[in-house]
């Protein structure tokens, strides 16, 4: 496993982008209202976009590269990535 450190901003940054698809994905669990859903849907989907860039621009500037054999997680508490 490789580790490399993150920033105070790296780590604020994930974890704003982490609670809001948290939320959003709460929420659409919770929603019965069918075009309530969709609108929520369509913007856990766009948190999912934001979420996928803010990796491949922590992958971009790191010797490394994800496969389907790998994949990167994010150690809060140590405020490392890892690629695991």
């Amino acid at each position: 496993m490789k580790e490399f450190d993150l920033t105070d901003e790296q780590i604020e940054e994930i974890k704003k982008i982490n609670s809001r698809m948290n939320y959003l994905n709460d929420l659409l669990k919770s929603e019965n209202n069918e075009t309530l859903a969709k609108v929520v849907l369509e913007k856990l989907l766009d948190e999912k976009v934001v979420y996928d860039l803010w990796f491949a621009k922590i992958e971009a500037s790191l010797p490394i590269k994800t496969t389907p054999d790998n994949k990167m997680s994010v150690d809060f508490n140590r405020k490392k990535i890892q690629l695991i």
